[in-house]
C-alpha cells in the first residue's frame, strides 16, 4: 500500500519541519513548498492526498492559490486546510468561501491540528497511524 501523500505550504521552514514531522507520524508522505505559486504547480502535478496551506505566502497568497487549485478537476475534492497566525486579517468564512474544508489558527496545537485532518480526510483515506 502506497503512502498517502500531504503536500505542506509555508514560507517558514521551522512550521514546513514541524508539520511535516506531523504528517509523517500519521502514516503521511510530506511534500513541501514555500510559495504560492509553487504549491499550485505542485498540487497539480503531485495529486496530494491532503494540503495544508498557510494564507500569508510569497508569490501568491494562500487564497488566491487554493482557488486556483480547486480550479482543476483533480482537486477539486483535494482536503485543504487553511493555516494563518493572521487570523484577524484572514477570517475563516473567507478560508471556506475559497474552497479549504478547515481552518486552524497559529499556534496550533499539534492534538486539534491532527484531529482536523482526520475530520477532512474521507474515510477511504483515513491516516495509516493514529500517533500523537
Amino acid at each position: 500500500m502506497s503512502l498517502l501523500r500531504a503536500l505542506i505550504v509555508d514560507d517558514n521552514p521551522l512550521v514546513l519541519e514541524t508539520l511535516s514531522q506531523v504528517v509523517l507520524t500519521m502514516g503521511f508522505e510530506a511534500l513541501t513548498e514555500e510559495d504560492g505559486r509553487a504549491a499550485v504547480r505542485r498540487a497539480r502535478s503531485e495529486k496530494p492526498d491532503l494540503i495544508l496551506i498557510d494564507m500569508r505566502l510569497p508569490g501568491i497568497d494562500g487564497l488566491d492559490a487554493v482557488r486556483r487549485m480547486r480550479r482543476h478537476a483533480d482537486l477539486s475534492l483535494t482536503p485543504i486546510v487553511a493555516l494563518t497566525g493572521y487570523s484577524h486579517a484572514v477570517c475563516e468564512d473567507d478560508v471556506l468561501e475559497a474552497g479549504c474544508n478547515a481552518f486552524v489558527p497559529k499556534p496550533f496545537e499539534l492534538a486539534a491540528l491532527r484531529r482536523t485532518i482526520r475530520e477532512v480526510l474521507p474515510s477511504t483515506k483515513a491516516p495509516l497511524c493514529e500517533s500523537h
